[in-house]
């Protein structure tokens, strides 16, 4: 079997002898570990388990109880294993054809809670045997309506999520869990078939922030005009929408560039133009992400969304981002911006608006200033980091156990 031991890691019970048998267990359980935080004898412990290490996780878990050393962060410790470390704890080992399985994270962890995150891999079936016999809530997250996932996606996308052994494992996770956690109130719409009268909550924030990050947070850049689109490749068809509206502005402005970040490919209307163009690739880390944004100094990030049950489940982390970054956002209307367009914190327009609308705001520093002002206004009222932890803790507090996980 193979441990994956990590290179950097922060709090937890310092190792003072590996003869100290309940040190050696606490170096063994962390080395199972993908990522740890916290002390292992703080009063709320999280076992996260997820399919990969995403921004999902680091947006909804990691950064809410790492972000500011508050009482309530202080007080809560968190432990992830992703499909790789499943893996060694659930290899077959020769010769009684046994695993180890959570046993050695569940004795030395003794986790208050257990946090599905987007996990839907081949281990599910052993974890839930050994979760049900155990008296800690599980806790079922998404963001996303992975089991309505179109094909405007991307084929590899689509064929992924409508795999039937992988929609089956997500549909158990989210039908047995304790309590569903959902990112959206639209989202909780459309998984409430799935949960009848079964507990679910909504995330009054999503994507909160730091005191830091507000620190962080550049002004506008009045070098040059430079349009930008961060997102995956899954987002190909809501970057298409406004691709001719680019293609017409960049003919009429010399000057102007367009840039991309993440995954999403170059369209290939746009490669004409050349040096004027340029595609970012995807980041290592999601704080690799947030810190390349911020250099990026782009005048307006764009927000499109193509008209879809699947997008308007979607939260807006796009806004929260692109403001932490010192970009003022332009989007297209509808549920996923409403709360920070009708705040001014965020330009809406219409697919045949858009050429207009860049426009004006290029051609406006001011009303470019007003808006990241306002946006920033809004994410220090109402989105910071101790919302968020107080939130969590709360749901986590609520949450009991009352199935057959």
């Amino acid at each position: 079997m193979t441990l994956a031991w990590q290179r950097e890691h922060s709090g937890g019970t310092r190792v003072s002898s590996l003869h100290d048998a309940p040190a050696v267990d606490e170096v063994f359980c962390r080395s199972l570990a993908t990522h740890w935080q916290g002390d292992f004898s703080a009063k709320t412990r999280l076992l996260v388990i997820c399919s990969h290490h995403d921004a999902t996780l680091d947006i909804s878990f990691l950064r809410p109880f790492a972000g500011d050393k508050g009482k309530a962060s202080g007080n809560t410790a968190v432990v992830v294993l992703d499909e790789n470390a499943l893996s060694s704890l659930y290899a077959q080992t020769a010769p009684a054809s046994d695993h180890l399985g959570l046993a050695p994270i569940l004795a030395c962890f003794n986790p208050t809670h257990v946090v599905i995150c987007r996990y839907w891999g081949a281990r599910s079936a052993d974890i839930k045997a050994e979760l049900r016999q155990l008296n800690i809530p599980v806790i079922t997250f998404l963001d996303d309506d992975l089991f309505h996932v179109p094909v405007e996606a991307g084929q590899n996308v689509f064929a992924f999520f409508n795999d039937p052994d992988r929609r089956r494992t997500l549909q158990m996770w989210v039908e047995e869990a304790d309590l569903l956690l959902v990112s959206t109130p639209q989202l909780a719409k459309s998984l409430k078939r799935l949960r009848k009268t079964r507990p679910m909550e909504v995330c009054e924030i999503y994507r909160s922030v730091t005191d830091e990050e507000f620190a962080l947070i550049p002004g506008l850049s009045d070098d040059e005009d430079v349009i930008g689109y961060m997102g995956s490749q899954s987002h190909a068809d809501d970057l298409d929408l406004w691709v001719p509206s680019l293609v017409s502005l960049m003919q009429e402005r010399p000057t102007l560039r367009f840039e991309t970040f993440g995954t999403i490919p170059m369209p290939i209307a746009l490669k004409a133009f050349g040096d004027r163009v340029h595609a970012r690739g995807k980041a290592a880390s999601y704080d690799e992400f947030i810190n390349t944004l911020r250099m990026t100094q782009w005048s307006l990030g764009l927000a499109p969304l193509a008209e879809t049950a699947f997008n308007a489940n979607k939260a807006c982390t796009k806004w929260v981002e692109y403001t932490l970054a010192g970009i003022p956002t332009l989007a297209s209307p509808g549920p996923v911006y409403a709360s920070a367009i009708s705040r001014q914190a965020c330009a809406a327009t219409e697919t045949d608006t858009v050429k207009s609308a860049i426009t004006r705001l290029l051609d406006n520093p001011d009303a470019r200033a007003s808006l990241l002002s306002s946006a920033v206004k809004e994410l220090k009222n109402n989105y910071k980091v101790v919302q968020h932890q107080r939130f969590l803790l709360k749901v986590l507090k609520s949450a009991s156990r009352k199935s057959s996980t």
